[in-house]
């Protein structure tokens, strides 16, 4: 999932889709961009804060 694209020092938000089974934990992990660091989250924290939205975008299988 990505937020938010860097092309050229411009800042363009990109559609953030989440799959819709991440609400079933207490929190997620997600990479804010820099190789190495991760960032914990309520799924709805990180819905709200990228503006993006529950799909089943996961194959189960």
């Amino acid at each position: 999932m990505t937020a938010v694209l860097h092309a050229g020092g411009a800042h363009r938000r990109l559609p953030t889709v989440v799959d819709q089974r991440a609400d079933r934990w207490d929190t997620v992990f997600v990479s804010p961009g820099r190789r190495g660091l991760e960032l914990e989250l309520v799924a709805a924290d990180l819905l709200a804060l990228t503006g993006g939205r529950l799909a089943p975008i996961a194959r189960v299988q």
